[in-house]
């Protein structure tokens, strides 16, 4: 089995973030193909509101990892939390 590990980084909205997810938790494999999908998502200090959405969307699957991260950490510094 082919193991598939995503990592996504938020900031400000959550939308497309849970739209982005949604996507990738219904993914198929090809036939005759499978995969374990793991999706890592952080988020880099949005407001409160976004980050109880998130959590409460994402506590819903087993496979996706969410982090908040008090600060704005940029592009790099927040996937590395992951």
């Amino acid at each position: 089995m082919t193991r598939v590990a995503v990592s996504l980084l938020n900031h400000i909205g959550s939308d497309s973030t849970i739209a982005c997810v949604q996507s990738l938790l219904a993914m198929e494999p090809a036939e005759g193909k499978s995969f374990q999908l793991e999706i890592f998502v952080a988020d880099n200090a949005s407001a409160r509101e976004a980050q109880v959405r998130l959590q409460q969307f994402f506590d819903k699957y087993p496979n996706v990892y969410f982090r908040l991260n008090h600060e704005n950490l940029g592009f790099s510094a927040g996937h590395n939390h992951n």
